[in-house]
């Protein structure tokens, strides 16, 4: 169902008794009518706050705001400021026909649309705000959109912008109104091939879609926040428009936004009787290696060929300076949630580098004299790249310039290994087998041999094959001749990706088990690959025990196991127990009570149900302990990062140089939303979570300001109140944490 049309106008008069007349008149039309309100500086101040936050399309502005002399024209100086940038206005004044000639040039110069006169009727008010806003409405205009399943303005809205609340819906109609302004029926059809919402899936918040006005041939729109448009624009008329070799990619015909939003529409790849497909569909549904490089080869070799081309400036600083700057590293960094220099891998023995921890610690080692720079795509995944046979269109060319030559082919690699590929999602040791022979070669010439015990695998051999290719074609066009150079851009753009996927599902554990394999590959440069005591594809017979009980990822968790049939026995350390198996220890002896009773180590562990089975039964056979918190082993990544979110606002009450009582309470909630959240669904835990965090930053400070830790509380109180009796702590403690500080 389309959303009703609403036109919103904002009136700007010095006059309190004029103002609430034009409002009078403009809500008697059915018109959505705010008002700035004040005097001079104030008012000023007023509109330009409130235009930014109602988003206008019209603004009827009072010539002589000041009134302080006959040639007053602050109204119009109030105009040009750039917080009315995507309004349209209508100068209303009584002092118009004083000087008509002097303000019709002025109105000409300043963009405002129409002149009305406080003396005309206030139908021609009406007639007048009508008109000008079918110039900025798209909705009023008669444009009527089309939806795909699962989309209209509302899913655009929240998709584009976290904090969507307070954004008008309408903004999309408004969008596309400008971009069709001849057009009364827009029909929205998904991308083929392109992520199953439509949102470019590996970097950042757009959506993309075909369109097709009327009767017309088809064409790609992407809708994005006003300023990343903005950027897009400027990056394709600087580094894309007629700078690549047989006009193989998406040119742009027209760029239009509407306060926050904007809006790109490229021409449309291919023939609109054919189904267009990206990179990632082709790579899935092609069987044969050869096949998938040849669009990459054209894309590379002839497309991209003259930024490829002649004398690069070297790299100004690091590969990390280089990376940080686009793709804010150090930022995301700073707020991985394990800082450990070490973490376990699931489902393999020991522990491996931390990329989180190894990369600022190795950063000065991204340097390389021979690191060059060129201009690149900048965001070159699966589903930013159309192939048809054996050639290839880009599109999405808001990260286009000037960066680390191979940054394209890194980052088309990390995206093939990490999500493009077809392995069991559940397979992640085979996943670590892949990553261990792709990171191998210590040349840019050396293939990638595919071991005879996977070479059954056409998976493993189509994605081995492809990036030998791949690594060719950068070789070939780029001469770049030192891997550690072009394991640091795959190892960077991998760390990167990690925000991009939710914690725990197969792209973002593939994403982490590669950066932290290439952190050990660049550290374990000139020994032997893998290193002694890392699994190997000969040698990979590790166990049950091994598969079961992998080490949970990340939060150097304790975690014991019960002793069964001994009720009164201390449950032993799961680590303690494995270091024993693998000495080949059989049993151990045990307190139980006043009794020592002799306990089987390789039975208590195949004792221990999978963690899918204690899914299925319900079970919660171990703990583990992150300081005082603590959560079931079954539980996913995702609660273990939140509970270590939890942990950090408990540690920060208890550090804090504040009264007694308050830290006491504090460190009291903190425990007490870690038990609420459990019966919370994951989305509310997150808020309730990020809710007590805030609480506690507030809490804190030296003057803690009443308005943000009142807000925190009254979300916690609001989470605690959903779930009866297990909420009432929270509640409790979060009134006395509001009297505390009162």
């Amino acid at each position: 169902m389309p959303i009703p049309c609403i036109v919103r106008v904002l009136v700007v008069d010095n006059d309190p008794a004029t103002r609430n007349q034009v409002v009078k008149i403009l809500k008697g039309a059915a018109y959505h009518v705010q008002a700035a309100e004040g005097q001079g500086v104030g008012l000023e101040e007023s509109a330009k706050a409130l235009a930014l936050a109602f988003k206008p399309h019209v603004v009827i502005m009072d010539l002589r705001l000041s009134d302080e002399h006959a040639d007053d024209r602050s109204g119009l100086d109030l105009w040009r400021d750039k917080s009315f940038s995507s309004a349209r206005c209508i100068l209303y004044s009584a002092y118009l026909n004083q000087n008509y000639k002097i303000t019709r040039e002025a109105l000409r110069q300043d963009g405002v649309e129409d002149v009305i006169g406080k003396e005309d009727s206030p139908q021609n008010l009406v007639d007048a705000v009508e008109k000008v806003a079918r110039k900025g409405c798209g909705c009023l205009c008669g444009l009527s959109l089309v939806w795909p399943s699962a989309w209209n303005e509302e899913a655009i809205i929240k998709c584009l912008y976290k904090d969507s609340d307070n954004l008008p819906h309408d903004l999309v109609v408004d969008v596309f109104g400008h971009l069709f302004p001849e057009t009364k029926s827009l029909a929205l059809k998904a991308l083929e091939g392109t992520a199953k919402s439509s949102v470019a899936v590996a970097r950042g918040r757009a959506v993309l879609f075909q369109a097709w006005p009327d009767d017309k041939e088809p064409v790609v729109v992407k809708l994005a926040p006003r300023e990343r448009i903005q950027v897009e624009a400027n990056a394709y008329k600087k580094y894309i428009q007629d700078r690549l070799v047989g006009q193989f990619y998406a040119q742009l015909q027209k760029r239009a936004d509407f306060w926050d939003l904007g809006g790109i529409c490229y021409s449309f790849m291919g023939s609109s009787q054919t189904s267009i497909e990206t990179f990632a569909t082709f790579y899935r549904q092609t069987r044969d290696p050869e096949e998938i490089i040849r669009p990459l080869k054209h894309f590379f070799e002839e497309v991209w060929r003259r930024h490829y081309s002649g004398t690069h400036p070297p790299l100004s600083g690091s590969l990390f300076t280089s990376y940080d700057s686009f793709l804010k590293l150090r930022e995301r960094l700073h707020a991985f949630p394990v800082q450990e220099k070490t973490l376990p891998i699931p489902g393999f023995p020991g522990k491996y580098p931390n990329p989180a921890a190894w990369i600022p610690t190795h950063e000065a080692d991204s340097y390389f004299a021979s690191a060059v720079q060129a201009i690149t795509h900048g965001d070159l995944h699966g589903d930013n790249l159309f192939v048809e046979k054996d050639h290839a269109w880009s599109i999405d060319f808001e990260r286009s310039g000037m960066g680390h030559i191979l940054r394209d082919f890194v980052e088309l690699e990390e995206d093939i290994i990490t999500r493009l590929i077809a392995l069991p999602e559940n397979d992640l040791r085979l996943f670590y087998h892949l990553a261990v022979i792709l990171t191998k070669p210590i040349s840019p010439t050396e293939p990638i041999g595919v071991p005879r015990h996977l070479e059954k695998n056409e998976e493993i051999r189509k994605a081995v094959e492809v990036i030998n290719g791949l690594r060719f074609i950068a070789h070939k066009v780029t001469c770049f001749e030192d891997m550690h150079e072009y394991y640091w851009g795959l190892l960077l753009d991998a760390f990167f990706s990690l925000k991009l996927a939710e914690p725990n599902t197969p792209k973002w554990l593939r994403g982490l088990l590669l950066s932290s394999l290439l952190c050990s590959r660049l550290k374990e440069w000139g020994r032997a690959w893998p290193p002694e005591g890392w699994p190997t594809i000969d040698n990979d017979q590790v166990g049950q025990v091994d598969e079961i009980h992998a080490p949970l990822l990340g939060l150097e968790p304790q975690r014991r196991v019960p002793i069964p049939n001994a009720p009164n026995a201390e449950p032993l350390e799961y680590d303690y127990l494995m270091m024993l198996a693998r000495e080949g220890q059989e049993t151990i002896l045990v307190k139980d009570g006043n009794r020592l009773i002799r306990v089987n180590i390789r039975e208590l562990l195949r004792g221990i149900e999978s963690e899918s089975q204690r899914r299925e039964n319900g079970g919660n056979v171990t703990e583990i302990h992150i300081g005082n918190i603590t959560i079931g082993e079954g539980a996913k990544l995702g609660d273990i990062i939140l509970a270590s979110e939890i942990q950090k606002s408990f540690n920060k009450a208890e550090s804090a140089n504040i009264q007694v009582d308050l830290k006491e309470v504090l460190k009291q909630l903190a425990e007490a939303v870690d038990t609420m959240n459990k019966s919370l669904p994951e989305k509310e835990a997150a808020e309730a979570a990020e809710d007590l965090s805030k609480l506690v930053d507030e809490a804190t400070k030296r003057t803690p300001n009443k308005k943000w830790y009142s807000v925190s509380i009254d979300g916690l109180i609001k989470a605690a109140e959903n779930v009866g009796k297990v909420g009432e702590p929270v509640i409790n403690l979060s009134q006395k944490v509001l009297s505390l500080l009162m």
